[in-house]
């Protein structure tokens, strides 16, 4: 049963990045990222995403029915210091997300560490968060 809940999360992660990389997946770097639930890697995490530098690609799927939604906040700087946006999602298996398209304060700053911090969310109330910071050079 841990390995089937591990691979639903798997899979939901690797649709999110087909669904943003395109054609050009030979030169881009995707990073995964998981929502900090304390038991995530037995049992499953609450989140999945992703973060492509090529396009500034950032996207989120919520991956458990526990009545929580995911939210992702974006830094520049790095976590916690200047907040560019926040995405978040319910319901099982739903997804969303931004690109360097969508203009403005979706558009990362290159070479520039970007940081996420990507927390269950409920009731207003962030929880079980994990940051994650990388340096956006592609």
């Amino acid at each position: 049963m841990k390995i089937r809940r591990f691979l639903g999360v798997a899979t939901a992660t690797a649709a999110l990045a087909a669904g943003f990389t395109g054609q050009a997946a030979a030169a881009t770097v995707n990073h995964g990222m998981f929502t900090g639930d304390p038991y995530g890697s037995i049992v499953g995490y609450s989140g999945a995403g992703t973060f492509t530098e090529n396009g500034d690609k950032v996207g989120i799927c919520d991956s458990k029915a526990d009545g929580h939604a995911v939210r992702l906040h974006v830094y520049t700087g790095g976590v916690y210091n200047t907040l560019r946006y926040t995405i978040s999602v319910g319901g099982k298996g739903n997804c969303t997300g931004k690109t360097a398209a969508n203009g403005g304060k979706y558009d990362l700053p290159e070479n520039t560490k970007i940081g996420f911090l990507f927390c269950r969310y409920k009731d207003g109330q962030d929880s079980a968060c994990k940051a994650y910071n990388w340096v956006n050079d592609n």
